[in-house]
């Protein structure tokens, strides 16, 4: 048996909201087309053995796509050109001739941002055989499947640009006399804003919060499963049978093929090398050597009023999943089914089954680039923005505006072997009172084990809660006892 289906599911442009993503917020005139063509192929070969075995292998691939194409490149350069880029372009994938147009998120104004050009690609691969033979009162059945997958996902690229809201007039975050956090230049403004978000962005000299992407990214997911099963379908008597059996699943955790991921546990996690950006990061085991920065700056100074250096941080993980594979997955499954009267119109039914499940991929999915050390970023070290229309230092922190930084971990996990599973149990009562009329009863019940979740991992101690919400209230009535003294 052979079978081909292909379609292709297009909207836009717009493509406004169709995405799920909000694609095309904010301007019709940077609109996107969504594409998503897919193509299944199944091939099966049936054998037929003698008069009491059958033997069926199967082989089907799935190919998916989505891609998200800009309508309107002119526009989005014109855009994108507007805002003088800090990282190197050599370093870039898009720039502002060939990717998406700077994202807005300023002036009151409504939100601007698309992500054209985009590509999503998933492929897999599955193989299975199934063997079966009757021997007396035995039905045996035997099989195994193996699928490989991958699936490359591009980053969300802000190569070209995020522009946040007003920060202040020189970069300057707060100003007047009084307010003496401030560099002199703030000190000497009455005011920092206009007040109206939109007035900023026509204030020659106002300074906005920005951020800016080095490097094109995607992640390149792969998985594999493993599985094998054999059952025996017993007819023990004419009136009862009992259907035994064991499937083994073995699930191994996703892992990125170019091994350019990380995941954070404290167990990486060192004091001494305070927010350096492996600091509390596993990479993996698949690198020759350990992709963070051998020194990291602190921005502190020692007595002498030398720069203080740490290591970098990272540790590489147990494998190049960063996580342990659970080996262990066997799974039974029991049934009977009783005729209680021997009349054929009563049955009786109770079964039992574990049923392994594997955990979603999203470590090598949307998440790959969200921890350092792979994707360079735009740095402005104090939070002071960056002019409009030119790269130039600002006078609320000349000389050391601008930086680049790798980024803060935002994506955990933990690293022991746990494989989700469920056990189905069910209990049901059949009874025929007429000919094609019966009434059934039942009962079905599940039970989900180890199944993903999320906890905070530097929860307070039940114990100490108490103490903890007593000294938070004490601290707060002595700001509040400042704050009315300073008036």
């Amino acid at each position: 048996m052979l079978r081909y289906v292909q379609d292709n599911n297009t909207f836009g442009p717009p493509a406004t909201g169709s995405s799920g993503w909000g694609a095309d917020s904010g301007t019709s005139l940077l609109s996107e087309t969504w594409s998503q063509p897919s193509r299944i192929a199944v091939a099966r070969l049936s054998k037929t053995i003698g008069s009491t075995a059958v033997n069926d292998f199967q082989f089907s691939f799935s190919d998916n796509r989505i891609n998200i194409t800009p309508t309107n490149q002119g526009a989005a350069t014109t855009l994108s050109s507007l805002f003088p880029q800090f990282m190197p372009a050599a370093n870039k994938g898009f720039t502002p001739a060939n990717g998406p147009a700077t994202w807005i998120n300023a002036g009151n104004l409504p939100t601007v941002w698309n992500f054209g050009p985009w590509a999503n690609a998933e492929n897999l691969y599955t193989f299975q055989d199934d063997f079966s033979k009757a021997i007396g009162r035995h039905t045996l059945r035997a099989g195994v499947l193996y699928s490989r997958n991958e699936k490359n996902q591009d980053l969300f690229d802000t190569e070209n640009g995020v522009l946040n809201g007003s920060v202040g007039f020189g970069g300057c975050k707060g100003h007047g006399a009084t307010d003496t956090s401030e560099p002199a230049f703030c000190q000497g403004l009455t005011a920092n804003q206009t007040g109206y978000g939109t007035s900023d962005l026509f204030l020659a000299g106002s300074a906005f919060g920005w951020g800016e992407q080095g490097n094109f990214f995607s992640n390149l997911g792969r998985w594999e499963n493993l599985e094998w099963y054999v059952h025996d379908d017993f007819k023990f008597t004419n009136r009862i049978t009992f259907n035994m059996g064991m499937r083994y699943s073995y699930l191994p955790n996703p892992y990125a093929a170019n091994d350019k991921y990380t995941v954070f546990n404290q167990a990486a996690f060192n004091p001494a090398l305070g927010n350096a950006p492996c600091n509390g990061l596993f990479y993996s085991a698949g690198l020759l050597a350990n992709p963070c920065p051998a020194q990291f700056d602190t921005g502190k100074k020692d007595a002498s009023g030398n720069e203080i250096f740490v290591a970098g941080g990272g540790l590489p993980g147990p494998n190049r999943a960063l996580r342990n594979n659970y080996n262990r997955g066997f799974a039974p499954r029991l049934g009977v089914a009783w005729d209680p009267t021997g009349s054929g119109k009563w049955s009786l039914r109770a079964g039992f089954g574990q049923f392994y499940n594997r955990d979603d991929i999203s470590l090598t999915d949307g998440l790959g680039g969200a921890n350092p050390p792979f994707v360079g970023n735009f740095k402005s070290v104090n939070g002071n923005g960056r002019f409009l229309d030119n790269t130039n230092q600002l006078p609320a922190c000349t000389p050391n505006c601008f930086g680049t930084g790798l980024g803060n971990a935002s994506v955990g996990t933990e690293l022991t072997a746990r494989q989700p599973y469920t056990l189905q149990w069910n209990v049901s009562v059949q009874h025929e009172f007429m000919k094609d009329t019966r009434l059934e009863v039942g009962y079905v019940a599940s039970r989900t084990k180890n199944a993903q979740s999320k906890y905070d991992a530097n929860a307070i101690n039940p114990a100490d809660r108490l103490a903890f919400a007593w000294g938070l209230f004490l601290s707060r009535q002595r700001l509040l006892r400042f704050a009315a003294s300073s008036f």
